[in-house]
């Protein structure tokens, strides 16, 4: 066979294992969910919720990480939430929920780097200063680095990019709200020039007529001395609802943006395999499994003691002859040799037909 051949017969055979693979999903890893510019590894959703059991304490503890599972509250896709009750959590919807959570911040991750946000190393340190200063301030100084490796960092490096990650999707957050600030100062221009205008025609009128203007003027600074304090407090109270429906529109409005994010990539999860390490039932069908399986070697190892228990001796027509020896009740093993097909007689023998 020619180099040329021999090339083209392997390049057949790898395109052939390619499909093969895909067909059969056997090849690889297994993917939980894919959308159209990214896909998330079964593997990843793995790690993500046995580190939620682990974080929770109860690593060893399978009654209380299906009571957990039962507990929490899913906002999912496929959670009806107008019949679920309380302890209606099953591991199916820990796994949507968790899937969802992770895809959604890989698009984020994504949507930062198309949006080319950048943070500085000065950024970063800062803000590791800061909570470097809040935990020492707690506990006691030179303990930080410890606290993180407690905290699940493998090193304060590992931490740094954490942070740096949290400020640049901050920055994101910042520009996508910004719009709302935008929009409220332009109103606010407007309502500015509109002011001035009025204000140049009450001089104006003022200049025509200054007694009634002054008596005016007496007349609403009357007012205003009497009813000083209620204006303040209205003031007060209208400026923190405003504080607050700011934040709130600010929240609301990011969530929007992610959400459309999300809808744009065509996420798709895919169905669960079978045995999932994280659910409890899977661990007690298991358990039982295994149980059954010990249960069984019990039986097949009683019924060879039986067997050693007699002597058997089969004579020319193929008729089997078992004797006793009197290391096992009689009754034992005849209950037990009766289980194989083999007839017992009373005379303390039994026989077969030696098959």
């Amino acid at each position: 066979m020619t180099v040329f051949k021999r090339l083209v017969a392997f390049a057949g055979a790898t395109l052939l294992l390619a499909f093969a693979c895909i067909a059969l999903s056997g090849c690889g890893e297994q993917i939980a969910a894919t959308w159209d510019y990214g896909q998330l590894e079964e593997e990843k959703v793995t790690t993500a919720i046995t580190n939620m059991r682990t974080n929770q304490g109860l690593t060893d503890d399978d009654e209380g990480w299906a009571k957990y599972i039962a507990e929490r509250s899913y906002d999912t896709d496929s959670a009806d939430d107008k019949t679920k009750k309380a302890g209606d959590g099953t591991v199916a919807e820990l796994r949507e929920y968790v899937i969802n959570e992770l895809v959604r911040q890989e698009i984020i991750d994504h949507e930062i780097e198309q949006q080319n946000i950048e943070v500085t190393d000065e950024e970063v340190d800062a803000q590791v200063d800061l909570v470097r200063q809040s935990v020492e301030s707690q506990m006691m100084k030179g303990v930080f680095e410890s606290y993180l490796q407690m905290m699940g960092y493998a090193d304060l490096d590992t931490y740094k990019e954490e942070v740096r990650h949290q400020l640049q999707e901050s920055k994101l957050q910042e520009q996508v709200t910004s719009d709302n600030s935008a929009e409220g100062q332009d109103a606010a221009a407007q309502g500015t020039d509109a002011a001035t205008a009025d204000d140049a025609a009450a001089d104006d009128k003022a200049a025509a007529d200054d007694k009634t203007a002054a008596d005016d003027k007496a007349a609403a600074d009357d007012k205003s001395a009497a009813d000083d304090k209620v204006a303040s407090d209205d003031k007060a109270a209208s400026d923190d609802k405003a504080a607050a429906d700011d934040a709130e529109s600010t929240e609301e409005k990011w969530e929007t943006y992610v959400d459309g994010l999300v809808e744009a990539a065509h996420v798709k999860i895919n169905p669960a395999p079978e045995n999932l390490p994280y659910d409890p039932a899977a661990k007690s069908d298991e358990a039982s499994e295994n149980a059954d399986a010990a249960a069984d070697d019990t039986d097949a190892t009683d019924g060879a003691a039986a067997t050693d228990d007699a002597a058997a001796t089969t004579d020319e027509d193929g008729n089997s002859t078992i004797t006793l020896d009197g290391s096992e009740s009689d009754e034992d093993v005849a209950k037990k040799l009766e289980e194989q097909g083999i007839e017992v007689e009373d005379s303390g023998s039994t026989s077969g037909d030696g098959k």
